[in-house]
């Protein structure tokens, strides 16, 4: 005769509820609080020393960012730079556009171009002033607008809208500056029978049907 043992297990019911001590959770938090008490006066801080914020939250070093307490002093700004009315500065540079007829933009040339530009006064020699006193031609400018002509080198070919520079032409500097520059934007004049297309020149024919 075969006897078999079965071992009962004990089983809780999931609608018994587990046994909860709540005086061993109330000293559990007596004990913390008590624990967090004391470090946070071992933080209080030293004068001119540096203290932590956001210290309720003893685990999380990321939120963590020192306060300077004591004197803290500001670098001044630098000062700026006065402005020397003395001080050699540069003449302006100057930019006109010119219309020019497609042969001298195919071919190439010299042109005169006339224009306008600032000229050291000779009357105060540039310095804005007569015996103390401000100059009546320049009115303490100590430049004045004369006309000027120059004559531009056209390169042969060039494109249209092409800006050609031509150096030390434009504005008279100051106090002994150099002069600025004159920039020439080349414009292509309307033909009444050829346009042009890039680098190439077309033309409309009529032609009897027989050559068609």
């Amino acid at each position: 005769m075969l006897i078999m043992a079965v071992k009962k297990r004990k089983t809780i019911s999931r609608s018994s509820p587990l046994p909860i001590s709540f005086s061993a959770t109330k000293k559990k938090r007596k004990e913390y609080d008590q624990t967090y008490q004391q470090k946070s006066q071992q933080r209080r801080p030293t004068p001119g020393g540096t203290t932590w914020t956001d210290a309720q939250d003893d685990f999380n070093f990321r939120k963590r960012r020192p306060e300077q307490h004591g004197d803290f002093r500001q670098t001044p700004p630098e000062e700026e730079q006065k402005f020397d009315p003395e001080f050699p500065t540069r003449g302006f540079d100057l930019q006109f556009m010119v219309e020019l007829p497609l042969s001298t933009i195919a071919l190439g040339g010299t042109i005169p171009y006339s224009y306008e530009k600032y000229f050291k006064c000779l009357d105060c020699d540039g310095t804005g002033s007569i015996d103390e006193k401000e100059c009546s031609v320049c009115k303490g400018k100590r430049l004045v607008v004369k006309a000027a002509t120059v004559n531009a080198k056209i390169p042969p070919g060039v494109g249209d809208s092409y800006t050609l520079r031509i150096n030390n032409e434009g504005g008279e500097g100051k106090n002994g500056g150099p002069p600025g520059d004159l920039l020439l934007q080349v414009c292509l004049q309307p033909h009444p029978r050829f346009k042009r297309m890039k680098d190439d020149i077309y033309a409309e024919v009529l032609i009897s049907p027989e050559l068609a």
